[in-house]
């Protein structure tokens, strides 16, 4: 009889001793699952946050993409008033037999329309780039 109580007594730590396995992993796989998902909750909430700042931003450059777009339109009319009236300006200056180079501003606005030209073209090279970044955000 007591050999029959010892082998019960056996099974029953032995299943005890499979339960507290079970339990102990189960806190293990708790304890990792709370960690994951404090961690897992701060990386989408930081992803978010540079999304919203990305977006942000991006909005910031349509807003400028839009105002650069109106100036070099501006530009570009002020570029041609520029050359006409310096050509017409040179004509009339060599008519009356005097150095248009003597004239105040005649060599600068040359540098002013060349930089203005350049600017231009800058702008008209990345507008695409422009344009793409704006609307994959």
């Amino acid at each position: 009889m007591q050999e029959k109580f010892y082998t019960e007594l056996s099974k029953f730590k032995t299943t005890e001793k499979v339960e507290l396995a079970l339990v102990d992993d189960f806190k293990k796989l708790f304890t990792e699952a709370k960690g994951a998902d404090k961690f897992f909750a701060k990386r989408i909430a930081t992803l978010r946050n540079e999304y919203l700042d990305a977006r942000g931003l991006a909005m910031k450059m349509e807003d400028t993409y839009k105002t650069a777009e109106l100036d070099v339109a501006d530009m570009k009319d002020l570029v041609s008033r520029i050359e006409k009236t310096t050509i017409k300006l040179i004509a009339s200056a060599k008519e009356l037999g005097i150095d248009p180079k003597s004239i105040d501003g005649v060599s600068e606005v040359v540098k002013i329309v060349e930089s203005l030209e350049d600017d231009i073209d800058t702008f008209e090279k990345q507008e695409n780039d422009f344009k793409q970044m704006i609307n994959a955000i």
